[in-house]
């Protein structure tokens, strides 16, 4: 028993001088612009940034695709549209957004011969999840001189000095830590994970007319209104393969599963009139 509890002990202590060592090496890095996430708003904040001519900027991302729902988050068929006058339009795309929608236009083009291969009525600009994400490494990599990627990282702490966000530390799975100072930090993750561990108040969702008398806020919540929060979503990809594309049936399929849609779906039809 003495043996093996040195034993342990011994192993103990050799981990413990190696995670110790690391933290002891923990990387600081200075920049002027902390960029925590890399979703789409994210790479257009970078790319925006060093168009302005800001020198060092530091994007951080806890996964290796940058492009947020355009790939991580499977949303692929944009849904960038409303009604003017009762007609559907789509929104007219500027700035960033139109950059990567020509970009998209261009893959499909090559791809499939379509800008708009989806042909559908919602969501007609459409990408698939590992093409949208070459399509944000392109688009940010004329700016690799000003523009540092480091993928990986998990926000575990944010710095706070005088009530105001001077960067922020983060982790690897390996605990491996990293400390980015910044003069200036955007928060671009998910969930708000700056904001949220700076202990800054936040709220999500519309504000109401009463706090900032602003003319086209709400005056109360109403759940299935115009100021509704989209709930997460999830979105399949289909592609078709040929002149057959049907699939073979999986090996747990159960068409019981789908006898209640076909007495009660769960959808109602819709021909778009009558506004949202």
């Amino acid at each position: 028993m003495g043996v093996a509890y040195s034993a342990t002990l011994m192993r103990s202590l050799i981990l413990a001088f190696i995670y110790f060592t690391t933290l002891l090496s923990a990387e600081v890095i200075e920049t002027d612009l902390l960029i925590v996430g890399g979703d789409e708003s994210g790479c257009a904040a970078a790319v925006q940034a060093a168009r302005l001519g800001v020198k060092r900027i530091v994007l951080v991302n806890d996964i290796d695709w940058l492009g947020g729902q355009f790939c991580t988050q499977g949303i692929g068929p944009m849904d960038e549209w409303t009604l003017v006058n009762g007609k559907r339009i789509e929104f007219p795309a500027t700035g960033a957004f139109a950059e990567i929608l020509e970009r998209i236009h261009t893959h499909n083009r090559q791809t499939y011969g379509l800008a708009k291969p989806g042909n559908s009525w919602c969501g007609s600009n459409t990408i698939e999840p590992k093409a949208a994400a070459k399509i944000f490494e392109d688009w940010l990599a004329p700016y690799a001189a000003q523009i540092t990627i480091l993928k990986g990282w998990e926000p575990m702490k944010v710095l706070v000095e005088n009530g105001c966000v001077v960067g922020a530390e983060f982790r690897q799975t390996n605990a491996t830590t990293l400390t980015v100072k910044a003069k200036l930090t955007a928060d671009s993750t998910d969930w708000g994970d700056v904001i949220r561990l700076s202990g800054a108040a936040y709220m999500a969702g519309p504000d109401l007319k009463s706090r900032f008398d602003e003319p086209s806020a709400p005056e109360s919540l109403d759940p299935d209104g115009e100021q509704e929060m989209n709930p997460i979503s999830w979105c399949p990809l289909l592609r078709e393969t040929g002149k057959d594309s049907t699939i073979p049936k999986p090996a747990r399929y159960d068409a019981h599963s789908f006898t209640d849609w076909q007495k009660a779906p769960p959808w109602g039809d819709w021909d778009g009139s009558g506004g949202i």
